[in-house]
């Protein structure tokens, strides 16, 4: 298994919790493993164009609404254009 093909199973797994506890000591674990990570981000937002910033915090509002779509139903809508 490759580098992406591990972030998308973590990014699957991560996506089906549910419980606080869990994701904050997921979050800890990263933080602490990867110290420079914060920082990093943090410049490299504030480098992307204002319009971007914008769409990415409107998915983030929509997420945070549970305005969301599992990653099944994702696939089945999109397997036409992933199977050519």
């Amino acid at each position: 298994m490759n580098t992406t093909e591990l972030k998308l199973e973590l990014f699957g797994l991560i996506d089906y919790i549910d419980d606080i506890e869990i994701l904050e000591a997921i979050m800890l674990l990263l933080k602490k493993t990867s110290p420079g990570i914060i920082n990093t981000q943090t410049e490299k937002w504030d480098d992307l164009p204002i319009e971007l910033q914008n769409d990415i915090n409107e998915g983030l509002m929509q997420a945070k609404n549970e305005e969301l779509m599992d990653h099944d139903s994702v696939m089945k809508k999109y397997d036409k254009w992933l199977t050519k």
